[in-house]
C-alpha cells in the first residue's frame, strides 16, 4: 500500500470521474474550488494504491502555519472495499500528518435506511480505526458533523476547534466560516 501525491491535472483526469459518482453534490466541492485550494496549497491530493492498482483516493485541507491537517474525502472504490485498504491508508496517513481532523456526518431521523447504515459503517470505521471523537460536534450549512480527531499529544476540545475553524477560515473564507459553521 502507497499513497501517492498526485497532480491537480491527474486528479481531473484519473479520479475527478469518480469522484463525481462517489459523492453526493450536497457533500462534495466543486472542481473550481478544489482547483483554486489546490494552486493556493490549500489541498492536497493523495492516490492511494495496492499491488500497482488505484484503489481509492484522498483528499487533504492543510493551511501554511498550521499543523493540523483536515481529511476531507477518503474515498475506496466500492470493488476494493471492506479488504483493509482504507483502514491501512488511514493509519499511513496519521503516521504522515502528526494532528489528522475528520468530520463525519452525523446520522439524523431524516436520512433514509440507506443513509442510516452508510453513516454507521463510516462511524465504525474511524471507531476501529482508533480515532477520538471530540466531545463537540460541528453544524455546517444546516448539516451537523461528528468530529474525529487523531493527534501525537493529547489535545483538549478548545485546541481541535480553534485549529478546525483556522482551517476552515482559509477554505471557506472568513465570512462563510463565521455564518455557516457552529459549534454545537
Amino acid at each position: 500500500m502507497n499513497l501517492q501525491s498526485i497532480s491537480l491535472e491527474t486528479f481531473e483526469k484519473e479520479l475527478y470521474p469518480r469522484f463525481l459518482t462517489i459523492f453526493s453534490a450536497n457533500v462534495r466541492k466543486s472542481f473550481a474550488h478544489i482547483k483554486h485550494l489546490y494552486q493556493n496549497k490549500n489541498l492536497q491530493i493523495l492516490k492511494i494504491n495496492y499491488n500497482k492498482n488505484n484503489v481509492g483516493f484522498i483528499i487533504i485541507d492543510q493551511i501554511k502555519n498550521n499543523d493540523y491537517h483536515l481529511l476531507d474525502y477518503l474515498a475506496i472504490y466500492p470493488e476494493y472495499q471492506s479488504h483493509g485498504y482504507g483502514y491501512q491508508a488511514l493509519k499511513q496517513l496519521s503516521q504522515i500528518y502528526n494532528n489528522l481532523l475528520i468530520e463525519v456526518e452525523a446520522i439524523t431521523n431524516n436520512d433514509s435506511e440507506k443513509e442510516k447504515n452508510q453513516k454507521k459503517r463510516r462511524l465504525q470505521f474511524y471507531t476501529k480505526c482508533n480515532l477520538k471523537k471530540a466531545n463537540f460536534n460541528l453544524k455546517m450549512s444546516k448539516v451537523d458533523y461528528y468530529i474525529y480527531y487523531k493527534t501525537k499529544e493529547n489535545k483538549t476540545d478548545d485546541e481541535i476547534w480553534k485549529n478546525l475553524i483556522e482551517i476552515y477560515k482559509e477554505i471557506l473564507g472568513e465570512k462563510e466560516t463565521h455564518e455557516n459553521v457552529k459549534r454545537i
